[in-house]
């Protein structure tokens, strides 16, 4: 006997949305959470299908934008699709800006250009009489924020157990799959879904698979800083991105600020240079002075990445009852990759959509190029 239909490794935004979509269709769930902050807890939220290529992916991040345009309508405090306004001063910014907003319109993408009027209108910005603004119909989510939504229901669910710990390692059992716990311990499972962030890779190796991900090492595509920054009276209610700095509404009176440029020594565990909340305070002043900003925290965060960049998402391998989902996007995913994948767990056949994005892609073992990382506006 199985102790769940399905157990899912990992309690971040992507394990709670897949727990919460299957106890919905009736499955028994068990979800182990390690209770450590991971990459949920340190994502900048933007919601977009902005710069996703080749065009299988963006097609995946549309999808991801119209379910949580429709959370939006139902909680509309965990998401808001206020827009985000580009502005570009420096020649090569523009010239960047000028492509993706024409491929994105030949998409159909909601991708227009702004006066500088309109500009600041819309948002109490300095802005240069001589820059290019592009306005998208992007939007911001509260990661947590939905994570505590879908948790709340999930506590007084009928078949739904949480539990605390670490798993070890994933072996094949009697029923289907065995999480192995610290404390050698199991849980027995039809099916076992890794949705672990960055500890992904060994589990789904323990289990026979193959989910290489980007190396951590610090000037890379790995770390990146989010800064809490207090700004009084800031009037932002959008995402704004500058040549410099890229700034989003946060709780009260906070921003959430992230500059590319300075996540050349984002690292886990080691704090921030000093001059890197300098330099974020004197950006967020010039481009809001009626603020004084003042940085209060600067986390940062470890991007999960498969090592070619892609999103991965299905069984480890053909006939495998141990599954995985570990993607970049996983914020903007979240919603629909744990709708899709609930149906197919529940005998669904595959959506073609994730034809291309299977785990299994990596068991020949070609070496996968590692994504540049991104120092650039809209690079990400």
């Amino acid at each position: 006997m199985t102790d769940a239909d399905v157990a899912i490794v990992g309690g971040g935004i992507v394990g709670t949305a897949l727990a919460s979509e299957l106890v919905r269709r009736g499955r028994r769930v068990a979800l182990v959470d390690s209770g450590r902050a991971g990459t949920t807890a340190a994502s900048y939220g933007w919601i977009n299908s902005h710069k996703k290529h080749p065009i299988e992916y963006h097609q995946l991040n549309m999808a991801g934008v119209a379910a949580w345009r429709a959370i939006a309508d139902r909680h509309p405090s965990v998401v808001s699709f206020a827009g985000h306004l580009e502005i570009a001063e420096d020649e090569a910014h523009r010239r960047s800006l000028t492509q993706r907003v024409e491929r994105l319109q030949e998409l159909g993408y909601g991708a227009r250009w702004s006066s500088v009027a309109d500009a600041r209108d819309a948002v109490r910005c300095t802005i240069a009489p001589d820059s290019l603004v592009a306005a998208f119909d992007e939007g911001h989510a509260f990661p947590l924020r939905w994570v505590a939504h879908l948790s709340d229901q999930l506590a007084s669910a009928d078949g739904f157990e949480r539990r605390r710990a670490t798993v070890t390692r994933i072996e094949p059992g009697r029923y289907g799959a065995e999480l192995v716990l610290e404390d050698e311990s199991r849980i027995r499972a039809t099916d076992a879904v890794v949705c672990a962030g960055n500890g992904s890779e060994a589990l789904v190796a323990s289990a026979g698979g193959a989910l290489p991900l980007v190396e951590p090492l610090v000037d890379s595509a790995a770390f990146g800083y989010l800064a809490d920054v207090s700004a009084p009276g800031h009037g932002i209610d959008r995402m704004v991105t500058t040549d410099v700095v890229g700034i989003r509404p946060g709780d009260d009176d906070l921003l959430l600020v992230q500059a590319l440029d300075l996540d050349q020594t984002a690292e886990v565990g080691a704090p921030a240079p000093p001059g890197v909340a300098t330099a974020l305070e004197q950006r967020i002043a010039a481009l809001l002075p009626h603020t004084a900003p003042r940085v209060r925290a600067i986390r940062v965060g470890h991007r999960v990445i498969p090592a070619d960049g892609r999103t991965a998402a299905g069984r480890i391998r053909a006939g495998s009852r141990v599954w995985a989902i570990v993607t970049h996007s996983g914020v903007v995913l979240a919603p629909w990759l744990a709708s899709v994948l609930a149906d197919e767990l529940c005998g669904a056949p595959r959506d073609a959509r994730l034809a291309s994005f299977q785990p299994a892609r990596f068991l020949d073992g070609d070496a996968a190029t590692a994504p540049t990382a991104p120092r650039r506006p809209g690079d990400q």
